[in-house]
């Protein structure tokens, strides 16, 4: 019954965690940020889906967090393709770096 309960409570988060990545209010980027940095233990279509439209965002952070999420998920990177050679610099150039920060933390074992 635990068992249940616990996956019940996972599902849960992760919609509350999907529904915050999202928002793009005035003054809640904290929230929409760290959202976006805990899925990273989420791999599926739709967190895929999220990260991959919040490369783009306007803030830098979310930005970030969103490319290091992608990383850390061991993306494949023909996932990834639209934005690798898409035309947004700026989520091309982050994406680009956390893939190789991620796979160097790796390499060395961290």
């Amino acid at each position: 019954m635990s068992a249940i309960l616990a996956d019940i409570r996972m599902k849960e988060v992760f919609l509350f965690l999907l529904q915050h990545a999202e928002e793009e209010k005035e003054g809640f980027w904290e929230l929409q940020n760290a959202c976006i940095s805990a899925l990273a233990v989420y791999p599926g279509p739709q967190t895929l889906e999220i990260l991959k439209k919040e490369t783009s965002s306007k803030n830098w952070y979310v930005r970030r967090n969103a490319a290091k999420s992608l990383a850390v998920l061991n993306t494949d990177r023909d996932a990834l393709a639209d934005i690798l050679q898409g035309n947004d610099r700026y989520a091309k150039e982050m994406l680009e770096y956390q893939l190789d920060a991620v796979k160097a933390q790796r390499g060395a074992g961290l």
